[in-house]
């Protein structure tokens, strides 16, 4: 049951707090814009999900002045030249190709084409370089909130979002001028809104 006060008004409301949705509030505070970011999460991710930051990916987060925190943090590109596959570890190996631009015959393309180079950035380091930015520079994030639906009267109205507290399961609603779904393949702003994902 949806409560009975009043919404909560913000411009933005990003469903999800991973890479896609920090990096948006991200890139709207870097507007002068801030809203509301929302995970059901406990906090960011603890573990490392998806790791290799390409090229493209660093020239968005220089855009927004956090490249060089992220290299700081990251391990550089240089340290995962090949795929290997072997037995183990430590053990016999079988076979080994160049990965990530480092085939000599493909170096060059790869240099010219970026300013940026590969690196190993790990999600549970990368997201909080993110958040950290959005709520310094005045968005709200607030974990533990899973949202549930919206309510649009109008495509000239304001969205209504219900969203649940996990901790105390109390309900809130958002009242936002724009809804943005980040919340990943499984995403129920999608759902809700009845559009399909190829899988």
């Amino acid at each position: 049951m949806a409560s009975s006060e009043q919404p909560i008004e913000t411009t933005f409301l990003i469903v999800g707090a991973g890479p896609a949705g920090a990096s948006l509030a991200c890139f709207l505070a870097s507007h002068g814009q801030t809203g509301i970011m929302i995970s059901s999460d406990s906090g960011t991710t603890r573990v490392p999900k998806a790791h290799i930051t390409n090229p493209s990916a660093l020239e968005c987060l220089r855009d927004i002045g956090l490249e060089e925190e992220a290299k700081s943090s990251a391990t550089p590109g240089d340290c995962m030249q090949h795929y290997r596959w072997g037995h183990d570890m430590a053990g016999v190996e079988y076979a080994r190709i160049h990965s990530w631009g480092h085939l000599p015959r493909q170096k060059g393309a790869y240099e010219s084409a970026s300013p940026c180079r590969h690196v190993d950035l790990p999600q549970t380091l990368l997201e909080p370089i993110m958040v950290q930015r959005a709520t310094a520079q005045g968005w709200t994030v607030r974990f533990h909130a899973e949202y549930q639906s919206f309510e649009r009267e109008s495509p000239s109205s304001r969205v209504i979002s219900t969203i649940r507290d996990t901790l105390t399961g109390h309900t809130f609603r958002v009242s936002s001028k724009y809804l943005l779904g980040c919340d990943g393949a499984r995403s129920q702003v999608m759902r809700q809104l009845a559009i399909p994902l190829i899988k």
